[in-house]
Formats: C-alpha cells, sequence, structure tokens
C-alpha cells in the first residue's frame, strides 16, 4: 500500500497539474459553459500526463535502470538474482523495455543533445514513445560504437537508409554539376566533363565518378557534413511524420519472414488426488528462429512467453 505521505504527493501533484492546465487554456475558458469549462480542463490535464509528466517519468525509471546497470549494481541486490532481467521482472520491467531505455539515456539522447542539439523532450514531443521504440535498434546501431545489434533486418536497414542518404547528396551535387557545367566560361577538366556528358544524356556514373562527385560537392557546399549525423537526423525526422506504420515500411521494408515449426502431438498420462488416471492431449513444437523472429514472438506475447535462452556454446 502506499504511504500516507506519497498519497499527499499524489494529491498535491494532482492539484498542481490542474493548476498548470488551467493556466495553459488561459482566457479559451472563459465563455465556456461549466461542462466545457471541466471538459477541457481534464483534456488539458491528460495532456501533461502523457506529456511532460510521462517523459519525466520515464526519464527518472531509465537513469534507475542505467544505475542498476551500472557496473552490473544489480549482483548486489539482497535476492541475489541471476540478471538484470530477471530482478526487474518482479517490478513488471521487460528486459526489452530496460534496453531500449538504457540505450536512450546511455547513447542516443547525449548524441543527440551533442551532435545534432535536439533537446530530449523536444524528441519526445516530436516521436512520441511508441515510435521512439520502434526507431531505439536502429539509433543504437548507428550510434553506439561499441554495440552491433544481432538483427539482420537492423543492420539492413541502417544500410539502406545509408543508401538513401547518399541517393539525396548525390542528386543535389549531380544538379549542381550540370547548373554550373561552364562558369565564367572556363572549361572543365576532361574528367568532369566525361561526367557532365553522362548526365545530360541520362547515363549513370559509376561508382568512382559518383564518389568523387559527392566528396566534391560536400567539401564546397556542405561544411562540416557528417554522414551519420544525417542519417540519424533523418530517422528523427521520420519519427515525428510517419505514421507508426509507415515508420516500419521506411526503417524495415522487408518484413520478418513467416516463423516455421514443427509439432509433434502426443498424450500424457495424469494421476490426479484420488489416483484416477487421464490422458492429456499435449504438443512439443520445435522452432529455428532468427533473431528477428524471436523478437516478433516475444513482442506477440508480451506476458504468455515464459522463455530462457541458453548459449548453446557454454553448455557441456
Amino acid at each position: 500500500m502506499p504511504s500516507s505521505e506519497l498519497l499527499e504527493a499524489l494529491a498535491g501533484l494532482e492539484a498542481e497539474v490542474q493548476r498548470q492546465a488551467v493556466a495553459s487554456l488561459g482566457d479559451t475558458i472563459e465563455d465556456m459553459t461549466t461542462p466545457e469549462r471541466d471538459a477541457a480542463i481534464i483534456d488539458a490535464e491528460l495532456g501533461l500526463l502523457t506529456g511532460e509528466l510521462d517523459y519525466s517519468q520515464t526519464r527518472l525509471k531509465a537513469e534507475l535502470l542505467h544505475r542498476l546497470n551500472h557496473r552490473e549494481l544489480w549482483r548486489f541486490h539482497p535476492s541475489s538474482p541471476a540478471s538484470l532481467a530477471e530482478l526487474l521482472t518482479g517490478r513488471g520491467i521487460s528486459n526489452s523495455e530496460a534496453s531500449d531505455l538504457i540505450a536512450w539515456e546511455q547513447h542516443i539522447y547525449p548524441y543527440l543533445s551533442d551532435q545534432l542539439r535536439m533537446r530530449p523532450f523536444e524528441v519526445w514531443q516530436q516521436v512520441g514513445k511508441t515510435k521512439m521504440r520502434k526507431l531505439t535498434p536502429f539509433l543504437r546501431h548507428l550510434i553506439d560504437d561499441e554495440f552491433e545489434s544481432p538483427s539482420a533486418k537492423v543492420r539492413q536497414g541502417v544500410e539502406r537508409l545509408f543508401w538513401i542518404e547518399r541517393q539525396r547528396v548525390l542528386g543535389l551535387a549531380q544538379r549542381q554539376l550540370i547548373e554550373n557545367a561552364e562558369p565564367m566560361g572556363v572549361p572543365l577538366p576532361f574528367e568532369w566533363s566525361q561526367m557532365l556528358n553522362k548526365l545530360l544524356d541520362g547515363e549513370a556514373l559509376d561508382p568512382d565518378e559518383q564518389q568523387e562527385l559527392i566528396d566534391t560537392y560536400t567539401a564546397e557546399f556542405l561544411e562540416g557534413y557528417d554522414e551519420k549525423k544525417e542519417v540519424v537526423r533523418s530517422l528523427i525526422d521520420a519519427g515525428g511524420t510517419l505514421s507508426l506504420r509507415h515508420l516500419g515500411e521506411h526503417v524495415s521494408p522487408e518484413p520478418t519472414p513467416a516463423i516455421e515449426a514443427v509439432a509433434s502431438r502426443y498424450r500424457r498420462r495424469v494421476v490426479d488426488a484420488d489416483g484416477e488416471v487421464s490422458y492429456e492431449l499435449r504438443y512439443r513444437i520445435e522452432l529455428d528462429l532468427t533473431e528477428d523472429q524471436l523478437t516478433l514472438l516475444r513482442r506477440r506475447f508480451p506476458d504468455r512467453l515464459d522463455l530462457t535462452v541458453v548459449d548453446e556454446a557454454s553448455t557441456p
């Protein structure tokens, strides 16, 4: 049961949230009827709870998880858990949720703040909690230099995002070359003239020509250009503008293959407390899963799949 002090604090929080809600509505509620005013205030309160307060609660949870994970502090818990995941299960926090929150706190938020001048709360407002979780494996693979995603889908998705960024810059560079083909009547060097003629004839440049054009364009027109930063920026922008379904298609257009399984059906002998014997139909299922298929299975059964993963290499 919550302590009386906590209940009092919650009552004070409710009063403060209502005060903030009224302040945010300003003069708009003056001409409203009492029911209209009550509805508007409650809606504004919910906005605060799902916005600023939800953000604050999530950041605090992430900070606590980070502290438990740092130097494996969880090992010192009196219950002697076998893993951080085991300790958190009793708190209703899944391993994937904890991993995502720690990744944002330890790697993603600091990178966005330091490299792209994106404030954490602004990212939260722009993208939203659900889509942030969708982006987490891709952002962590991009940002955390010590981490490589075990998911082929994530790795391929990141490679595709780099390809999209490269095509964007290449398109800008090609247009620039065509527009400035003869600056002030000065003829182009032979190799650049060849590239220009290819573009004018609708031919594709070879990889070396593309790279030379991109390098020259970024050096002259995109000061301080960093390809990884632009890919990260594009992911955050996509999270803020695309629906959850379209975001999934953007970062990983190829669907996860269907899970194939072989089930053996058998009858198990059951003896009840009175000695009565009966038989129940049971199934033994064998699965051979990729990392992405395992993730899919866990997401489909978040509270119904009690699965322990053992590394075969470590078993006798």
